[in-house]
């Protein structure tokens, strides 16, 4: 990462959060970029069920929301999961064709489970500085997909909800 400054998400938004909001730092870019709004996806958006491609063809997740200029196909999603180093990977957010186009909101949710679901792998037998937010004990499966938030030019980063019931 280019940058080592962070500050707190603000959840003033999300007092209706169906779980515990997963605290994360957010990303601070080092130069200005002009910030697009947040991507909001449908509630109950659970990754287990992203990754098994279960809304993409589901009418709620067929917006199309732009990630990055026209001309690039790819943006880093950053992860700064409570307690481990900064993480990020670059996922296609554009369609690969003639037109490229940005991707449905399903496939976008797809994408994103996909990267937070390698973040688990990699991060199972990490040590980490706050053993309550360990992966090995917030279960993938009761992770919901709340927002993608737009931290720096290319770079956007998910929150996440813990379902603790």
């Amino acid at each position: 990462m280019d940058c080592e400054e962070f500050t707190y998400h603000s959840f003033a938004t999300l007092e209706d959060a169906p779980g515990l909001v997963v605290p994360q730092k957010v990303y601070v870019a080092n130069s200005h970029f002009d910030r697009r709004q947040p991507i909001i996806f449908p509630s109950g958006t659970y990754l287990w069920k992203a990754e098994a491609s279960h809304y993409v063809d589901q009418p709620a997740y067929r917006a199309r929301p732009t990630t990055s200029a026209r001309d690039k196909l790819k943006f880093t999603l950053r992860l700064a999961w409570h307690g481990y180093k900064p993480w990020n990977r670059v996922i296609q957010g554009t369609e690969r064709s003639d037109a490229p186009g940005p991707v449905a909101l399903g496939i976008l949710a797809k994408e994103i489970a996909d990267a937070i679901r390698f973040f688990y792998q990699m991060h199972t037998e990490v040590a980490t500085s706050e053993p309550g937010w360990a992966v090995t004990r917030i279960p993938f499966e009761k992770l919901i997909l709340l927002e993608l938030r737009h931290v720096s030019d290319g770079s956007w980063q998910p929150v996440l909800c813990y379902d603790a019931q």
